[in-house]
């Protein structure tokens, strides 16, 4: 049962993202590792100081439900070409996620450069990251959860991040006088 499972994911799901994928054939390219060939994972390459957001990437990267469950979902949007350093990018956040994890999956580099996810991951202004500058791990969690989440609703992995990362925290409140205990329980997707 389960080696059917994975059959269907890798027609169904997977092969539609790995023809989505484009090899570049700008001054970056690089050939073909005999590392990422063996089978080692990909990394990612810091085009500048964005470490923080690299490093939270490649984690969940190794969560597998999460990485092919972003692999398979369609939102159903159409591609958003936008010009970006002197090439076109999809300007969805969601689909250069999905860009992202497929790479890391497939690709027979060392490593991957994150542009097109940099660009379509925009801060609070509507401005691309920027790469020159250095920001928190916690708040860019926090922002990311909050966008692949707004980008699956519609579909068929609507709850993805809470299923995965969502549990309940706990505040008690204990009556010094009476002894009366309180609990309130609140969502939560990290402490």
């Amino acid at each position: 049962r389960d080696l059917k499972l994975m059959e269907y994911f890798l027609r169904q799901c997977l092969q539609p993202v790995v023809d989505k994928i484009q090899r570049s054939d700008t001054w970056t390219y690089q050939p073909p590792t005999s590392s990422a060939a063996k089978g080692e994972y990909v990394g990612l390459r810091n085009p500048g100081c964005i470490c923080y957001m690299n490093s939270m990437n490649q984690q969940f990267f190794m969560i597998p439900p999460l990485r092919y469950n972003l692999l398979a979902v369609d939102d159903g949007a159409a591609e958003d070409p936008q010009p970006y350093k002197c090439d076109t990018v999809d300007d969805n956040v969601l689909h250069q996620y999905q860009n992202l994890m497929a790479n890391l999956e497939l690709s027979q580099h060392s490593d991957y450069l994150c542009k097109g996810f940099a660009f379509a991951f925009k801060d609070f202004d509507g401005q691309p990251t920027n790469i020159a500058e250095q920001k928190d791990a916690q708040e860019y969690l926090n922002i990311l959860f909050d966008r692949v989440e707004t980008s699956l609703k519609g579909t068929s992995r609507k709850h993805l991040i809470s299923s995965i990362f969502g549990g309940k925290s706990c505040s008690q409140f204990v009556c010094k006088e009476c002894g009366k205990v309180k609990n309130r329980l609140e969502d939560m997707l990290n402490l």
